[in-house]
Order: C-alpha cells, then sequence, then structure tokens
C-alpha cells in the first residue's frame, strides 16, 4: 500500500471510486463485480506515473461459495520500460540491417555481371570489376564491423571531392542503359568519403531501378555544354540519364524518370519506404 502512496487507514471504508481516477476505478468495479461471480481478470492501469498489472479474482469459503473479490497489483513500470527499449532496439537493428542490406546489393550485382559477362565472353578484364566489387563490398563490411563495436567509423570532416565520389560510385553501377552527367564545376563538400560514395550508389541504384522512363535523346541533345558524359553509352541509346549537379557548397542528384508520386512524397524519406 505504501508503494502507491495509499494507508490500511485510507482504504478502510473507502470505496475505489474514493481512492483511485474515474477510469481506473471504474474498470476496478467492473472487475470485482465480475470477481463476485467467479471471473478472473487481469489488465494493466497507470496509477501516479507508475503501470501496475492488476488480477481481479474470487475469493471462496470453506463452503466452495464465493465470499468476496479481491485484486493484487504487481508493479511493471520497469518492466514496461525495458520492454519499450527491447522493441526500440529491436527496430534500429531492423532498419540497421536493411540498410547494410541495400548498400552490399550494389557491387554484389556488379560482381555477378561481370562474372557472367567472363563466362560468356571470355575476356578475363572483367575479373579486375569482380576485384573491385569484393573490395567494395569488404570495405562495407568493416565500416559496420566498426560501427557495431562503438568506434568511430565515420569521420565526416575530410574534404571531399563530389565528382570523385560520384565517379567512383557510378563505376560499382551496373547499368547498360543509363548515362550519368556531372554538371561542372562540382562542390568540395566536408564528409566521409566512403559514406559520401556509398550516397552515391544507392541514389544511382535508386535511379536505374526505379527511373527509367522513355527515350531521352530529345533531352540530352540540349544539355549545355558545361555537362559531360561519364559513360561510354551514346545519346540515342540512352533510357535514362542521372544527373549530378550543385553550386560550391551543395550538390544534388536528379533522373530524368516519372519522380516519387506527389501523394508519397511525405512518406518518401522514412526507413524502409519503397
Amino acid at each position: 500500500l505504501s508503494a502507491v502512496g495509499l494507508s490500511p487507514n485510507q482504504l478502510e471504508g473507502a470505496t475505489v471510486h474514493d481512492l483511485f481516477p474515474a477510469a481506473l476505478a471504474d474498470e476496478l468495479a467492473e472487475y470485482y463485480h465480475e470477481a463476485l461471480s467467479g471471473r478472473t481478470h487481469t489488465f494493466e492501469q497507470e496509477f501516479r506515473g507508475e503501470q501496475y498489472r492488476i488480477q481481479t479474482l474470487p475469493v471462496y469459503g470453506g463452503d466452495g461459495e464465493i465470499t468476496a473479490g479481491m485484486a493484487v497489483s504487481q508493479n511493471v513500470t520497469e518492466q514496461k520500460r525495458r520492454e519499450r527499449e527491447l522493441a526500440a532496439q529491436n527496430k534500429r537493428l531492423e532498419e540497421f540491417a536493411s540498410v547494410v542490406s541495400h548498400d552490399l546489393r550494389n557491387p554484389l550485382d556488379v560482381a555477378k555481371a561481370h562474372l557472367q559477362a567472363a563466362r560468356e565472353t571470355g575476356d578475363e578484364t572483367h575479373f579486375e570489376s569482380v576485384a573491385d566489387a569484393h573490395d567494395r563490398m569488404q570495405q562495407i563490411i568493416r565500416d559496420v564491423l566498426t560501427l557495431t563495436r562503438g568506434s568511430g567509423a565515420i569521420d565526416p570532416s575530410q574534404q571531399v571531392s563530389v565528382e570523385t565520389a560520384a565517379t567512383a560510385a557510378w563505376k560499382s553501377i551496373d547499368a547498360d542503359d543509363v548515362s550519368l552527367r556531372l554538371s561542372t564545376p562540382l562542390a568540395t563538400v566536408s564528409a566521409d568519403p566512403d559514406r559520401l560514395q556509398r550516397l552515391f550508389e544507392n541514389l544511382f541504384r535508386n535511379s536505374v531501378e526505379h527511373g527509367a522512363g522513355t527515350d531521352t535523346a530529345a533531352q540530352t541533345a540540349d544539355q549545355p555544354p558545361a555537362e559531360r558524359s561519364t559513360g561510354e553509352t551514346s545519346d540515342t541509346d540512352v533510357t535514362t540519364v542521372i544527373t549530378v549537379g550543385g553550386s560550391s557548397n551543395e550538390f544534388y542528384v536528379a533522373d530524368d524518370g516519372p519522380g516519387i508520386p506527389p501523394q508519397n512524397r511525405e512518406v518518401a524519406f522514412e526507413p524502409g519506404y519503397s
């Protein structure tokens, strides 16, 4: 009783509505009446900032008849707090696993594509691309292990060329019908080089998978002279164009696909959205 701030004197002769807030008292009273009919209930209620699990049950006399009803209360505040922490941790782990698996898909797909090409053509130069993709996967795995061990895998203080990061990322994308264009000059930004490259890899992959549209030869023919293509695909063969541009202190990635439907733009940046 003292744990909830009530004394025996307060309880004697009082009803539940004398002691507890209306919502809690109404539920208690209902279940007390149920107990007198032989039914047991377990429910949870909050009282004075603490969470309680309450069980109401009948009390039987020596002749087997119900003589009273009683309630047994257990403070489960700490248990509930731990459950919330565990749920939040599990959600973070799910999001983390989703990000890692997404990051690994880029170099894995590139390795598979070049391995298939090597088998079909016998051209051993494809193995260099396979090796590069494997190196990229190893770097991603090292970063993940460092993060999970609590060490600082991310250093956002380095000055990184956006052009360099975008060009390196493009090498890990398997996209025969997509052209990358870099608008010049591109910024040098404070970032972690590896994470910036991975950002471009994910953005490029999303454009390749979801942005492919109709032929864009007419659009690409009007590109300003300051833009240049980093791929070997000619304008007449292009089905999607990805452009990296920006000013002195920012950059953007755009494609000529259909874009995100207006009704989905509010949730497009939520983790796990597809």
